[in-house]
């Protein structure tokens, strides 16, 4: 401006062209990645964000690798449930949070997870992650977190759940899957993972514990069934189907892109007639839930 350079201030551009109620959000690591999003416009969908390791910050292209591959796990998920159910949950593109780890401190809060006393490290250091970046997470939405932490396809341990968070091992950000068909191991156990924490988010407790009468009820992705070839249960089926996240409703997410132009940051709202955002819907607060992980069945 006027011969000079002066940074830009990318929550003030947000808030200024669209107001208080918007929130600056990134998708990657690039100068570019940079999205707003209205969350209390939010209803009844799972938002997934991907802490990054304070060492892969700046691995741009790493950085977008692993946001496509926790993307393929977690629509692995998405398609699973759409086949078990006949209905299945919106799901956002997933956000990125900067965290003050290194991958190896991530990985180290993974291991850990094997003791009784550290059994919600990872749970607790992702959620504080999410929190220290964006807006309280309430009822209306779900959140799921995947640390990045580079290539860690066998870092698997500490799945955990206490509604409206969903955090998963570092695994989901290192591989990728198909939506369909058969599903190598690693896969069958990253989707096990997001797959049965969600469904504690979503209302439904362990299949064996609830229905311990149930000749199947191991098979169920709730007790230690893993994709593809996992069930559900009548019963869990039944409550799915009520639930507002199974809600066929053709949601809108408020999403809006936000481009850097050469006159500073412009963001390009599309039309109303394009982008009809309904009025969000009353979602009934949850019942606490315990964080449980993969291993607990």
């Amino acid at each position: 401006m006027n011969g000079q350079r002066r940074s830009l201030d990318l929550e003030r551009a947000v808030e200024t062209q669209y107001g208080r109620d918007w929130s600056l959000v990134t998708t990657g690591v690039h100068r570019y990645d940079w999205k707003a999003l209205q969350f209390d416009r939010l209803n009844a969908v799972v938002l997934p964000v991907m802490p990054i390791a304070s060492d892969r910050f700046f691995d741009v292209a790493g950085v977008r690798r692993a946001r496509d591959r926790y993307k393929s796990v977690l629509e692995t998920v998405q398609h699973w449930y759409r086949e078990r159910v006949s209905e299945t949950f919106a799901l956002l593109d997933p956000l990125v949070v900067p965290t003050k780890h290194p991958s190896a401190a991530w990985n180290d809060r993974s291991t850990a997870t094997q003791h009784p006393d550290q059994r919600f490290a990872l749970f607790e250091s992702a959620v504080d992650a999410y929190s220290a970046s964006l807006p309280r997470a309430t009822s209306r939405i779900r959140v799921v977190l995947a640390p990045y932490t580079g290539d860690s396809p066998d870092v698997w341990l500490g799945a955990a759940a206490s509604s409206p968070y969903v955090v998963v091992p570092p695994r989901a950000t290192s591989i990728s899957c198909p939506a369909s068909g058969p599903l190598d191991a690693r896969c069958a156990d990253a989707a096990y993972a997001v797959g049965h924490e969600l469904g504690h988010t979503f209302g439904l407790r362990h299949s064996c514990q609830a229905h311990p009468n149930h000749p199947r009820c191991r098979q169920s992705i709730m007790g230690t069934g893993k994709p593809p070839e996992a069930i559900l249960l009548e019963k869990e089926i039944a409550a799915l189907l009520s639930s507002p996240f199974f809600a066929h409703r053709g949601l809108q997410t408020g999403w809006q892109q936000c481009v850097v132009g050469p006159d500073g940051p412009e963001i390009q709202p599309r039309s109303p007639d394009e982008w009809p955002i309904p009025e969000p819907e009353p979602i009934p607060e949850p019942e606490p839930l315990s964080p449980t992980g993969t291993e607990d069945t």
